[in-house]
């Protein structure tokens, strides 16, 4: 079984590591009166537990739990879970990102509540969203294991991944910087583990395997991504005129007074220009190592790697419908190939009554 699970992307052990978080975080809620401060909006908890993911041995995990405050939230909603992280050491190495070994799992949890009720709703979040985080705990659990397992990771992806993190308002926009990132290599890599925990949560046989994915989010949302195309965005931008135009009065863009497709059409290099930027900016920061760089720029090898990612990310720059265009290929290639990956879990599933 261990060896099926490896070569199905789905490392051995990783659902059963990701109960034993859980439970082990569940099992010391709630907190003392002593952790809530009225001022406080963080709860740390570190645990000393050993756990091996495949053939990766973890000694320590570290919950660091966080409030955000917002009115977003309404009162009878009680604590809404916002999302789950891990953090990860790392160095640049002969402009290389270098992965740190570590045995500790720090897991960021973010739940928002309204500033109205008890913080302490934010325990029976976690104890009521049980199968949303162990779900979410194995994907996190996977990052964690991907990084010991690779030891350098590219300079130029993650600056790319930064950029897929912090996405505009605007929202088909930000459904197109939701979709790159989902299928980041970083994030593609974690897919057949979350649908994996999920089909274990809900003991899944195979003569179920089928509804099972086809009702599965992570399948649902591959599947989004597999129809996204072009023209189907340029209506959805279209159908955003009025935001559109405010962000060109915002940047003096001279397009604000244009017609609607005249504005799609600007819209679309202000995205490209913007990613283009976010990219740069990314990639300078992460092979930035003293101060003097930051003033006075690179030289010898940074200033040629630097020139080099420049070059490459501004390739469409005097004709940005070719970007999209090559997206449009690389998110259908990228999604049909997780895809592929998440049915081969069907041997995983358990065997059906007969």
């Amino acid at each position: 079984m261990q060896i099926l699970n490896e070569t199905l992307s789905v490392p051995s052990n990783i659902h059963e590591s990701a109960i034993q978080v859980y439970d082990l975080l569940s099992a010391r809620l709630p907190l003392d009166e002593s952790y809530f401060d009225k001022d406080k909006s963080e709860y740390r908890i570190t645990i000393q537990h050993t756990f091996k993911i495949s053939d990766i041995t973890f000694n320590e995990i570290s919950y660091v739990i966080h409030t955000i405050i917002t009115n977003q939230v309404k009162p009878e909603e009680g604590g809404i879970l916002v999302r789950l992280a891990t953090s990860s050491d790392s160095m640049l190495d002969k402009l290389r990102i270098k992965n740190i070994n570590t045995d500790t799992i720090e897991l960021f949890i973010d739940i928002a509540i309204n500033p109205n009720i008890d913080k302490k709703i934010i325990f029976n979040t976690i104890l009521f969203e049980k199968e949303t985080m162990i779900k979410s705990i194995a994907h996190e659990l996977k990052h964690a294991y991907d990084n010991q397992k690779q030891k350098y990771g590219s300079v130029s992806q993650m600056s790319n991944y930064v950029t897929y993190t912090n996405p505009p308002n605007l929202l088909p926009v930000r459904n197109f910087y939701l979709y790159l990132y989902y299928v980041h290599d970083v994030e593609s890599l974690v897919r057949p583990t979350e649908v994996y925990s999920k089909m274990r949560l809900n003991d899944v046989s195979k003569s179920e395997f089928i509804n099972f994915l086809k009702g599965n989010d992570t399948y649902q949302m591959l599947n989004n991504i597999l129809s996204w195309n072009l023209e189907d965005f340029k209506k959805e931008l279209k159908e955003h005129i009025p935001e559109i135009t405010e962000i060109f009065q915002q940047i003096n863009n001279n397009y604000q007074n244009g017609t609607d497709d005249e504005k799609v059409n600007e819209m679309l290099n202000v995205i490209y220009h913007t990613l283009t930027h976010s990219r740069v900016e990314s990639f300078k920061k992460y092979i930035t190592t003293s101060p003097s760089e930051s003033f006075f720029g690179f030289s010898d090898e940074k200033l040629s790697a630097y020139n080099t990612f420049v070059k490459r990310v501004n390739k469409y720059k005097d004709n940005p419908i070719e970007f999209y265009k090559q997206e449009e290929k690389n998110l259908h290639t990228i999604a049909s190939r997780i895809l592929r990956k998440i049915g081969k879990l069907y041997a995983l599933a358990k065997d059906s009554m007969t």
